[in-house]
């Protein structure tokens, strides 16, 4: 996915947003390399509910 967004020119580019619950929290976190790296790359995330013991970066 990040490939066609990066493709995109200017204006014709598409938004990344990042959503997950549970254990889709913790799939799509390690998507990333950090916070940084997650800040860089989508215009927003929303995770839920990660699993138990599970602390965010």
């Amino acid at each position: 996915m990040r490939h066609l967004v990066e493709a995109a020119a200017g204006p014709a580019r598409p938004r990344l947003f990042v959503a997950g619950g549970s254990l889709g929290s913790f799939g799509g976190e390690t998507a990333f390399s950090g916070e940084y790296d997650l800040r860089n790359r989508t215009a927003g995330t929303l995770f839920a509910g990660p699993p138990s013991g599970r602390r965010g970066r």
